[in-house]
């Protein structure tokens, strides 16, 4: 879960990055789109059950590596960027601590109800309903 609250930290200052070092355009406008989308999924991986969430920000770091290449930005811009774009990569891939078992997926749903009396697990039927009242 620390992993994603500084992946969050991460993309909050991407979104703060172009006022504190006087960025313009198209490298500000950069930071302005994809911070948000880095710490907004940062937020919602930071959940046990939402956790596999982390790794849509693959793409997104890639993309902050790449980008010094394909736009011309000062040095200070370009450092910052590969910066935020390697730290958010790497802490894509801390897995964190899970303690609990979350649901099953489509799986639990689709697993033939064989004991009725096992948790979570109901009647299927209008019949066995009745089987089981008293």
């Amino acid at each position: 879960m620390i992993a994603q609250l500084i992946q969050v930290g991460v993309g909050v200052w991407l979104m703060a990055a172009p006022a504190v070092l006087g960025m313009t355009d198209p490298a500000a406008t950069n930071y302005h789109i994809v911070g948000p989308i880095i710490a907004a999924l940062g937020g919602v991986a930071a959940g046990e059950c939402t956790r596999s969430v982390r790794f849509w920000n693959v793409p997104l770091a890639l993309w902050l590596l790449c980008s010094p290449l394909t736009m011309a930005t000062p040095e200070a811009v370009m450092i910052n960027s590969i910066t935020a774009g390697g730290a958010s990569l790497a802490l894509c891939f801390v897995r964190g601590r899970v303690q609990h078992q979350y649901g099953g997926g489509w799986m639990a749903l689709l697993h033939e109800r064989d004991d009725p009396s096992a948790p979570g697990r109901g009647p299927t039927t209008n019949a066995d309903l009745h089987k089981h009242t008293p």
